[in-house]
This record gives C-alpha cells, sequence and structure tokens, in this order.
C-alpha cells in the first residue's frame, strides 16, 4: 500500500469506524395505539375503544431497535429499490380521495370529508417516506454528500410534522362511541388509528437516521476504499 494511500484511508476512514461504534440504539418507546374489540355478554355487540400498546418498555424498546436494524439493512442491500412500489402507485387512490371530498364537501357530509382527509393524508406521507427511502439508496449510488442526506430526511420530517393530527383529536373521541353503528365512524377510527402510528413510527425512524447518517453512508466508503486501494496500486 503506498504512504499516499495509507494517508488518505486515514483521513477518509477512520474517522467513519470510529463514529460507527458511538452510535446509540433507541431508549425512548414510539407511543402507538391500538383498537380492542371485545365481546359483551349482555349485549352480545362489539364494544370498541382504544389505548396505547400495552408492551413492557424493553419488549417495546426491542421492537423498534429490530426494525432500525432491518431498515438500516434494507437501505444498505438495496432490497428498497425492487420491493417498494413507485410513487405513481398511490396516484389513483390519492385522486379518487381527492375527488371523493370534494364531492362530500358539496353535498355536506362533513364526517365523511374527514374519514378520507385522514386517509389522504396517510396515503401522501407513506409514499414520500418510501420515496424517501428510496432517495437514500440512490443517493448512496451516487456518493452524495452528508448534507444532501440531512436535506432530504429533513425534508421528509417537515413534511409528517405539516399536518396536525391533533385537530382530528375531539372527532376520533367523539366517534369512538359510534364504530358499531355507523361505518364511517368505524373508518374515521380506523383511519385516525393508522395515521396516528405511521406518523409516529416514520417521524422516530427518520430522525434517527438524520442523527446516524454513517450508519448507512459508511457501507459506501468502505466499498469506495476497496476501489480506492486497486486505484493506488495501479499507479504505484
Amino acid at each position: 500500500m503506498s504512504k499516499l494511500y495509507k494517508n488518505l484511508f486515514i483521513i477518509l476512514f477512520l474517522p467513519l469506524l470510529i463514529f460507527a461504534e458511538d452510535i446509540q440504539t433507541p431508549t425512548t418507546p414510539v407511543k402507538l395505539l391500538i383498537k380492542e374489540s371485545q365481546q359483551t355478554t349482555t349485549l352480545k355487540a362489539e364494544q370498541t375503544n382504544t389505548k396505547e400498546v400495552s408492551q413492557s418498555i424493553e419488549e417495546q424498546i426491542d421492537s423498534q431497535t429490530k426494525l432500525l436494524e432491518e431498515i438500516i439493512n434494507n437501505i444498505n442491500n438495496e432490497s428498497y429499490l425492487t420491493t417498494l412500489p413507485e410513487k405513481n402507485y398511490y396516484d389513483n387512490e390519492i385522486n379518487f380521495l381527492t375527488n371523493r371530498i370534494n364531492a362530500n364537501n358539496l353535498q355536506g357530509n362533513s364526517l365523511a370529508v374527514k374519514r378520507d382527509e385522514i386517509k389522504l393524508e396517510f396515503l401522501k406521507e407513506k409514499a414520500t417516506y418510501e420515496t424517501t427511502l428510496k432517495n437514500i439508496i440512490i443517493g448512496k449510488q451516487e456518493f452524495k454528500n452528508k448534507k444532501y442526506f440531512e436535506e432530504l430526511l429533513d425534508t421528509n420530517i417537515k413534511f409528517i410534522q405539516t399536518f396536525n393530527l391533533d385537530e382530528y383529536k375531539s372527532l376520533y373521541d367523539s366517534e369512538l362511541k359510534n364504530v358499531n353503528t355507523n361505518k364511517v365512524s368505524s373508518d374515521l377510527v380506523d383511519n385516525y388509528i393508522e395515521l396516528y402510528n405511521q406518523k409516529h413510527t416514520q417521524l422516530f425512524v427518520l430522525q434517527y437516521l438524520y442523527s446516524n447518517i454513517q450508519k448507512f453512508r459508511a457501507s459506501n466508503f468502505f466499498i469506495d476504499e476497496f476501489n480506492l486501494k486497486y486505484f493506488m496500486n495501479k499507479i504505484d
């Protein structure tokens, strides 16, 4: 190995190895909602309510750590480029919901409008999140700098935070009692829980990736290190 190559290796790659050892695993569980259904012995009907997931803190942390490991692995092995659908996969459903919202607005069906607004945001956030994961891989392939990944992740984080689900909380709470008698109410509750859980999970993942960019960028540098070694040997 030439002296020049050794110096380049120390400058470019040794800090990455040191940094990789310092990555912290999550210590705070992601707060999620579940929908529970119970059969009452007197009314023989479903009584539905919601509560936070009742796993132990250790179980929740273990689950979310495995989730992060899976996402990092799928980024590094580039599987998201083939396993995740294209963004236009969601376009038909988004267009359908947009048209239905407009129609229900004209007819004064406010509850149906809120139901579809929540579902529409769910699809938009899902499509944007999956596109971000694929763009991370493409950025790795193109050897983008750290700032590129920071801006990419920050843009997705801000997009998720733009839609304020809290504005639908009181409506969600009021419709819980109607889920067994009103299909629109039941769908609204389901959509709220889906979006709530997706928001919290995606923000957790994106913020972790933002704080640990070298966790997925480093693999590219290690690959590049071997290419650089080959190149330097050629010019010795």
